[in-house]
């Protein structure tokens, strides 16, 4: 009997078939920089802003955990810093049966005019990690998550062996904005639904034994899974700078 085939970030939204024919434009384009072989695209991270009570009746329903974060974690930072800026109240992790615990889910601060604190703002992230592969489990389980909510942005990261062509990028985009070892180039010229750049060398930041270097791209997007808004006409304007 054969075995289940494992599904992949991509197939968990319902892309995998359209980011094949987005990943043939991209290795068939000629840059400079980027070898046939070496690029691949992704998704790795997801956003919705479901009500409170859709989350609690899920976790009672599911039998997931969900915990505070501790002060030791390493989105720790970024929690103080949005709890100081009074964007949220409390961060907290779910924890899904399978020990995936990359979901993140702010309470939005009740002065901050911006938000809607009826709802949670929640994260799916970490889900293109060369070195650790998401289970078919924990694939399974995401699906059976986001089946139920309406995803409002998606990070698409496109993955190179060799270093992208970063000033390109900021000829075309704008100023870039660095933290750390990071470049942002924040709402993009030219583009609607892409609002961040992202860049940054991955095997630097998660000590990987091969070199790799990403771009994020953060889209937003509408919809549910499976049927899902994705701005392929604006990533191909990004690819086309490399």
């Amino acid at each position: 009997m054969c075995e289940a085939k494992t599904l992949t970030p991509l197939e968990l939204v319902g892309l995998g078939a359209d980011f094949e024919e987005l990943a043939k434009y991209a290795q068939n384009g000629g840059y400079r920089n980027v070898g046939k072989s070496s690029l691949r695209l992704g998704i790795d991270s997801i956003r919705v802003t479901p009500l409170k009570s859709t989350i609690e009746r899920i976790l009672s329903q599911t039998g997931w955990i969900k915990k505070e974060v501790q002060s030791h974690s390493k989105i720790s930072a970024h929690a103080k810093r949005k709890k100081a800026t009074k964007e949220i109240t409390s961060a907290f992790y779910i924890i899904t049966h399978t020990g995936f615990k990359n979901i993140l889910l702010e309470t939005p601060h009740a002065l901050n005019q911006s938000s809607n604190y009826t709802k949670y703002k929640l994260t799916i992230f970490g889900l293109s990690q060369p070195n650790k592969p998401l289970s078919n489990a924990t694939l399974e389980e995401l699906h059976s998550l986001l089946k139920r909510l309406e995803v409002i942005e998606l990070d698409i990261c496109i993955d190179s062996t060799n270093a992208l062509n970063l000033e390109a990028l900021l000829r075309a985009f704008g100023i870039k904005d660095p933290c750390f070892t990071t470049s942002y180039i924040h709402n993009p010229k030219g583009l609607s639904y892409i609002t961040k750049l992202c860049y940054y060398d991955k095997q630097a930041k998660d000590h990987l034994k091969d070199a790799l270097y990403r771009l994020e791209l953060t889209c937003t997007t509408r919809g549910k899974i499976g049927a899902l808004f994705v701005p392929f006409d604006e990533v191909k304007v990004i690819l086309n700078t490399l």
